[in-house]
């Protein structure tokens, strides 16, 4: 026996591995460059090396992650038709969706991706969006969705006479104390969320620190802050719904 036995011999089963594998992979790659297909038609061509990087298992398992939600998205709204995302869309898009390993961002990406393929969607996806969630935290999605759900339970808070003092106006608004409860998170960590999407025009605060001033450029953190998304903020979030 050779001395070189024992690492000849893990060659040999890491061969037999890959080959009883490579049928698995290719029939993988086959149903994503299905998806990819379905998503971007025949401008998957001019995307060339863009998507070469995918080959990383970490982007190619995302990406079929990516394609299982979309594709049961579709299934769900029963699509047999699809409007086909334009290159110039399709590959960040794409590329930043493969990047994110998160539950509820990838969501949103399978969303974006969705809608932006849907025929009976009026949404229209824009690359800001691409960038915008890309800029997005976990937490900020997370914190995004609480101010969104708040808006809904109280579609009417703009229709009464607005006294900014009158607290049942006031408690149709969250703020930094009912998000921090509501999603168990530390009130350092929905500050930098607050802040992050104030920063990116996803909401806004017209009220000032003493509750008194509106217009005030004060941080959306702030303890006396009525917090409602912008109609980017709204936007983003009706084009990522699924």
């Amino acid at each position: 026996m050779s001395k070189n036995a024992p690492y000849e011999k893990g060659v040999e089963e890491t061969a037999k591995a890959v080959q009883q594998l490579t049928p698995v992979i290719d029939k993988q790659a086959e149903r994503l460059s299905g998806f990819l297909h379905t998503v971007i038609g025949a401008g998957l061509e001019q995307l060339g090396g863009a998507f070469k990087d995918w080959a990383s298992t970490y982007r190619y398992l995302n990406a079929l992650k990516l394609a299982d939600k979309v594709e049961k998205i579709r299934a769900e709204r029963k699509l047999d038709k699809t409007v086909l995302i334009l290159p110039r869309l399709a590959i960040p898009l794409l590329e930043g969706a493969t990047l994110e390993d998160d539950d509820t961002l990838s969501a949103m990406w399978a969303g974006l991706v969705a809608n932006a393929t849907d025929p009976n969607c009026n949404v229209e996806a824009r690359r800001s969006f691409v960038d915008l969630l890309k800029a997005l935290e976990p937490v900020d999605a997370l914190v995004l969705k609480e101010i969104e759900r708040s808006a809904l339970a109280h579609p009417d808070r703009y229709d009464q006479p607005f006294n900014l003092m009158d607290q049942s106006v006031r408690a149709k608004f969250p703020t930094l104390e009912n998000i921090c409860s509501g999603l168990h998170k530390s009130p350092t960590d929905v500050a930098l969320s607050l802040e992050n999407i104030e920063r990116l025009g996803l909401a806004y605060d017209f009220v000032s620190p003493d509750g008194t001033n509106v217009g005030s450029p004060v941080p959306l953190s702030h303890k006396f802050a009525m917090i409602d998304l912008t109609n980017t903020g709204r936007a983003l979030l009706e084009a990522c719904k699924n």
